[in-house]
């Protein structure tokens, strides 16, 4: 079956153009009627293709060097392609652009505080796209100030209109680590209260929308004055406001240093967005990036012991997990990715360190 988008006059550029708008809808309602099809798929891809050609007119993409005598946490190159990258967010960061589906980005309204991601990819991207508030700097969605980790970032107008195409079929694979109050439950299990929003704030309401956020992992731990949290991996299957913060909460289990949600104070949000998959068939690219934890988050880590030798291997695979993703860096015509990460994501794993922490001295190698 062929699929041809008709749209009203204004819908097209003055050379004929579709604007890729129509076309993120028609998969987004398809996708939710089951009937997301291989060709229908493909012609909004073409929609995509055609626009943004009338875009990417002008010099290659490329990501700008650090400047001398950075200090302080700054976001770093992960992964680069020729169309889209992915960057490591410290927290602290905000992102204050932000788009809904099939819509136009937004400036977000509310007072913002720190350093802004999107004017960071102003100054060291050198691109159309990253001076374009209306394609939100070519930032593909949103981590919450105190939540470090993995963004996704066009390049191109190409790759932001084709990773949207992505996102609304449901595409994009996201993974958390947080540790959060108290003893989870035995995972793996679905958390799917539908949540609604006012004040900037996420809450479970029957008239919410749907969200479901599925905990893979949960290992059980004690703190440095005894008391119990776990650490979860959790993997997102939609993207609300809030959406871990919120679920967590609402079972008991807020995370740590999530006051707004009911955890102990903290200097953060211990919520860290440690993987980011998505195949973009479009652009022939398969992206699988992993974030090694940050500094105050394994800090915060290796002062608990966990409860069970089951745990404790949880624990030593996901420090392994991250020395590995520290050591996997990407380099590109600007600079070696992995130089940049060690100076704002660290795990500390010289000699035994992490195992005395643990009080594990069996899985020391």
């Amino acid at each position: 079956m062929m699929f041809d988008f008709r749209l009203s006059p204004r819908s097209y550029g003055s050379d004929g153009a579709r604007h890729p708008t129509f076309a993120f809808g028609i998969v987004h309602a398809f996708r939710l009627l089951g009937r997301l099809s291989p060709s229908l798929f493909q012609a909004a891809e073409g929609v995509c293709r055609d626009w943004a050609a009338r875009k990417d007119r002008g010099r290659p993409s490329r990501l700008g060097r650090p400047a001398a005598g950075e200090t302080a946490p700054q976001p770093h190159l992960l992964h680069d392609e020729q169309h889209v990258c992915v960057l490591a967010k410290p927290a602290g960061w905000t992102v204050s652009v932000s788009h809904s589906s099939g819509s136009e980005p937004v400036v977000l309204r509310q007072a913002q505080k720190g350093p802004q991601l999107q004017n960071w990819i102003m100054e060291k991207m050198e691109n159309p796209i990253a001076m374009d508030v209306s394609a939100a700097h070519g930032l593909l969605h949103r981590l919450d100030r105190g939540t470090s980790g993995l963004i996704l970032c066009a390049k191109t107008y190409l790759g932001f209109y084709l990773s949207q195409l992505e996102f609304e079929a449901r595409r994009l694979r996201k993974t958390y680590l947080c540790i959060c109050e108290g003893h989870a439950p035995t995972p793996p299990f679905l958390l799917e209260a539908p949540l609604a929003t006012r004040g900037g704030r996420a809450f479970v309401s029957t008239r919410g929308k749907h969200a479901q956020t599925e905990v893979v992992e949960v290992s059980h731990l004690l703190d440095e004055v005894g008391q119990p949290c776990s650490l979860l991996e959790v993997r997102l299957h939609t993207g609300r406001l809030h959406q871990i913060r919120a679920h967590l909460s609402s079972i008991g289990h807020a995370i740590r240093g999530d006051a707004s949600y009911g955890g102990t104070k903290g200097p953060r949000v211990l919520l860290h967005a440690s993987r980011l998959q998505i195949d973009l068939r479009g652009l022939g690219s398969s992206i699988d990036v992993t974030a090694a934890l940050p500094e105050d988050f394994s800090a915060a880590l290796e002062a608990m012991v966990p409860c069970s030798q089951k745990c404790a291997s949880i624990v030593k695979q996901q420090s392994r997990a991250d020395s590995r993703a520290m050591q996997s860096g990407v380099k590109d015509g600007s600079f070696t990715c992995v130089t940049s990460v060690t100076r704002c994501f660290t795990f500390k794993l010289s000699g035994c360190g992490l195992c005395r922490a643990l009080a594990l001295t069996a899985f020391c190698s």
